[in-house]
């Protein structure tokens, strides 16, 4: 019988189409030092040789389990979570991407870090990225100090960014994500809507180490989605993503979306900061651009009056 303070974590596998990677993915998760989990996987009407590989996990391991849509469907990332949501029974939820792994520690060292950080409700892993550019290396740091510096409100800085760059480095609490809408408007930018959600009123905790191995490769999800035809589509998700917690927050939403930048309360990670005529003037570095621009939003008393780019060399 499991430890009272080692309580069930459920992982999350998602998988379609990745027969090349879904046998370590799965080998990484049935290794992990940390014995007390669940493995869900939801197959999203894979065509490949997906399914046979992951059945022989299932009848290797009582841990793991397999469901599909009804007639092996095709119905999204997003019904396939839910439905995963659906079968999960641990206190806290983890992902991983059929094409991604963990390092053996990877649960262990989140749940001591949630033990010892018990208001967090998501908690974030450093990744080890395999096939990162510079300035892939450059936006990582940019992120992860964001998270140190500014956990208790960290939600400023969820726009324009997405500070979680994957869901195989997430740990999040079950009830939290069992609160969220998943209906986001653009499909590959569900975890940019799930994560701007918690981080509204959630506190989130960075472990300082890389935990699992995210691999950048020519069919991945994003890839498919082509990534340059989505950063173009930004502002109008970050405008449906406003407009959704503004309903859901009309009281709060003003404050944690504009108040910090109205009083100065915010704690900027890269900025410049004077005074005109005794009114505070700000100029932050507020977002990195593929492949090779910094995006800068200058604000007056809290207002912004100027957004502009640069191109920049790493």
């Amino acid at each position: 019988m499991a430890d009272i303070k080692e309580p069930l974590v459920s992982v999350i596998v998602a998988s379609y189409n990745y027969e090349k990677y879904i046998g370590k993915t799965l080998e990484s998760l049935v290794g992990q030092t940390y014995k007390n989990i669940e493995i869900i996987v939801v197959d999203d009407g894979s065509r490949d040789g997906s399914l046979d590989i992951i059945n022989k996990y299932v009848k290797q391991y009582p841990n793991v389990f397999l469901y599909t849509h009804p007639g092996n469907e095709n119905r999204g990332l997003s019904a396939t979570l839910q439905l995963a949501l659906g079968k999960c029974r641990g206190k806290w939820i983890a992902f991983c991407e059929s094409d991604d792994y963990y390092l053996p520690d990877n649960i262990a060292e989140k749940i001591q870090l949630a033990d010892r950080d018990k208001d967090a409700a998501l908690i974030v892993n450093e990744i080890q990225w395999i096939g990162d550019t510079v300035w892939d290396r450059r936006y990582m740091d940019f992120t992860y100090r964001m998270l140190v510096k500014n956990r208790k409100n960290v939600f400023k800085y969820f726009t324009p960014n997405l500070l979680v760059v994957t869901f195989s480095s997430v740990m999040v609490r079950a009830d939290v994500l069992r609160g969220l809408d998943f209906n986001t408007p653009v499909g590959p930018w569900l975890d940019f809507w799930l994560w701007r959600q918690v981080a509204f009123d959630n506190k989130i905790a960075l472990l300082r180490r890389p935990l699992n191995v995210f691999v950048r490769h020519p069919e991945s999800y994003i890839a498919r989605e082509k990534a340059a035809r989505l950063e173009q589509g930004r502002r109008d998700f970050l405008k449906a993503s406003d407009a959704f917690l503004r309903r859901r927050h009309p009281l709060t939403f003003l404050w944690r979306r504009y108040g910090p930048y109205v009083f100065g309360t915010t704690e900027y990670v890269d900025y410049k900061k004077w005074w005109f005529m005794g009114i505070p003037v700000v100029t932050v570095k507020n977002s990195f651009l593929p492949p090779d621009t910094v995006e800068y939003t200058t604000y007056i008393f809290g207002i912004k009056v100027r957004r502009y780019k640069k191109s920049v060399k790493f």
